[in-house]
């Protein structure tokens, strides 16, 4: 019986949501990447990296919510999710909403890769690419 990544991807996204960057990391292989190339953030390679973005971007936030909205096991590798960051900056401004598509990619029991897409077209199209070019290679 195979890896349960669609279970793998809830417990990220709880983890995530509840603050666990520890236990978020011990998900991620040694040379896992978090890329946020598409809202012009970068591509952080590495647990260390990773680490210091997450920090940076969640240690902004006073509190946050992280629902999220669809989530879809796309193969044994690759799960496809929207989810919605809910919060409010540090300092109490304004209430931030941002709505998401994210592309997890596994091996195993570790992710190998995270991107996330502001546009969840972009998002569900590139998880369909995706899929499709690990069925078509030999």
């Amino acid at each position: 019986m195979g890896v349960d990544v669609f279970a793998l991807t809830r417990s990220a996204y709880s983890a995530l949501g509840s603050g666990h960057f520890d236990a978020l990391l011990d998900m991620f292989g040694p040379a896992a990447v978090w890329d946020m190339s598409r809202w012009g953030l970068g591509v952080h390679a590495g647990l260390a990296a990773i680490a210091r973005f997450l920090e940076d971007w969640f240690g902004a936030l006073e509190h946050y919510e992280l629902p999220v909205e669809e989530m879809r096991d796309l193969d044994e590798d690759t799960v496809f999710a929207i989810s919605e960051l809910v919060s409010r900056g540090v300092g109490g401004g304004g209430l931030l909403r941002i709505r998401s598509a994210w592309v997890f990619e596994w091996a195993g029991v570790h992710i190998v890769r995270v991107t996330g897409y502001p546009d969840i077209d972009e998002g569900r199209a590139a998880a369909g690419a995706l899929v499709a070019s690990r069925a078509q290679a030999p």
